[in-house]
């Protein structure tokens, strides 16, 4: 009796039952009747989808074709006043029958056109909002079916930002006309002058160890040598399920072991100015470089985290040659554990099989990879600079247009100030407004680095590994990898100064 009530006052009822909808097991004719009357559909799967989409579904997103543009993901909110929608394209379809994680560079579908319908009852015509600008636009929209239609298009890994009033307001202005390129010119000097956002930093990870008044072992890898002297102490290893040293229950005669690391690296170029070692917990060690012993007390604030405690270094106590930093440490079973520790100042870093070196420190780069330039564990980010002068004719504009790149980001700089941060295509971004009126302007395009060749996972024998977790940091058999594997970073292609009217 509900449902028909329901349904006289214009619901819509789908029966769904058995293989195709059957009405014959009901168990009444009045219940028979008002199935034989509804749209019917097998339970579950894609018949009862479409059968019930015609009035439950809120949101429509199609492609060219009409199809559903599934690799479309959205977030719909509602109050007194509007809808708010967010749109992103995944640019990757599901697969099915494997592993499903796919890495964002290798994502490639985009939508030239896309269709979003709904919004029933909505008087106010849909604005579109540019987070990245700051601006409104009135939205390529149109009456339909009693809500809207709205038009726009889902390029590679872009999103789309609409808010739809419920009531009729006065229009927001319309979305300015593209703009066509006049000429474009490559920005490929020999080399680009740089500027780091943070020291240098040579990782310290595969250091001599001894156990008490054991033989020295090793070089190993810091995890795996700290994995040995619990192994030693009957104490568990740690773990992403481990409970934290802070949280442990203290033992009242923990088992203890005097530890002795001993890290040996290259100096080609002698550093010059602030040069420091970056460990954790530094009051649990005494630190010495070249026999020369640091104070733990003399701490200079933290780098890249609260917990990496700054140590300052004499640079002259560093020579050509070998040279060896040593950590001593009692070491039980609530120790916070052995972890990579760091030399930070103003010099290059370089890398060879298992060898690390200082080197001089680069004060320019050529396009690729700066890992291999001085940068090898770099994870700040680098200011790519040129000056430029360029010429315009009224009404013209100026857009950096990037080549290829590795790094979170990428942020232009005109002048000294920002014209924008680039994360996603088309990988431009306008210049014009931070221009001088004439004459030449340094032009910087920032590379945003990351923490993945200083903080690892270092030795995992895959290089874009699908997932990263303590696991990825202990990897054994073929997954270790005894280098260092790091990935690249930098400028890898030229970007072009493009002129549009």
């Amino acid at each position: 009796a509900l449902l028909e009530e329901f349904a006289a006052a214009g619901g819509t009822v789908v029966f769904a039952g058995g293989a195709a909808g059957h009405v014959d097991a009901l168990p009444s004719p009045a219940a028979a009747d008002l199935a034989a009357r509804c749209p019917r559909a097998p339970v579950g799967g894609k018949e009862m989808a479409d059968a019930v989409a015609p009035a439950a579904r809120r949101l429509s997103i199609t492609d060219a074709a009409g199809q559903p543009a599934a690799a479309a993901i959205y977030l719909l909110r509602e109050d007194r006043d509007a809808f708010y929608l967010f749109v992103a394209n995944t640019s990757h379809l599901p697969r099915t029958g494997g592993a499903d994680d796919v890495l964002a560079r290798d994502r490639r579908l985009a939508y030239p056109l896309v269709r979003i319908r709904g919004f029933a009852g909505c008087k106010g015509g849909p604005v579109e909002l540019d987070p990245v600008r700051g601006q409104v636009y009135a939205a390529d929209a149109a009456p339909r079916d009693g809500g809207w239609e709205i038009r726009t298009s889902l390029p590679r890994l872009a999103s789309r930002l609409f808010i739809i009033p419920k009531k009729s307001g006065p229009p927001a202005a319309p979305r300015p006309q593209p703009r066509r390129d006049v000429r474009s010119e490559p920005l490929a000097p020999p080399r680009w002058d740089i500027t780091l956002s943070e020291c240098n930093c040579l990782v310290l990870d595969r250091p001599r160890y001894r156990i008490g008044g054991g033989d020295w072992q090793g070089p190993e890898e810091i995890l795996r040598a700290d994995r040995a002297v619990r192994d030693v102490l009957g104490a568990a290893h740690r773990g992403g399920a481990m409970v934290q040293p802070w949280a442990q229950k203290k033992p009242k005669n923990p088992r203890r072991a005097a530890v002795t690391l001993a890290y040996t690296f290259q100096v080609r170029a002698r550093p010059s100015g602030d040069l420091f070692l970056a460990l954790e917990r530094p009051e649990l060690f005494r630190a010495a470089v070249n026999g020369d012993p640091l104070s733990a007390d003399a701490d200079a604030g933290w780098w890249v985290d609260k917990s990496l405690r700054r140590l300052p270094i004499d640079p002259a106590l560093l020579r050509a040659g070998e040279n060896e930093i040593t950590l001593k440490c009692d070491y039980d079973c609530t120790h916070s554990g052995l972890e990579i520790i760091y030399l930070l100042g103003h010099f290059g870093a370089a890398v060879e099989g298992t060898s690390v070196a200082v080197t001089a420190a680069p004060a320019s780069l050529a396009l690729g990879d700066w890992c291999e330039q001085g940068l090898a564990f770099y994870g700040g980010s680098v200011s790519y600079r040129q000056t430029i002068e360029p010429r315009l004719a009224r009404g013209q504009r100026l857009v950096v247009r990037l080549g290829e790149f590795r790094g979170a980001a990428v942020r232009v700089m005109a002048g000294g100030w920002p014209a924008g941060i680039i994360a996603w295509e088309p990988y431009e971004a306008d210049i014009t407004d931070f221009l001088p009126p004439s004459g030449p302007v340094e032009l910087a395009i920032e590379v945003l680095g990351h923490r993945r060749n200083s903080h690892g996972p270092l030795h995992l024998a895959e290089k874009w590994p699908r997932w990263t977790g303590p696991g990825e940091f202990v990897a054994a058999g073929e997954r270790w990898f005894e280098g260092y594997q790091l990935v690249p970073c930098g400028l890898m292609a030229a970007p072009q100064l493009v002129v549009r009217e």
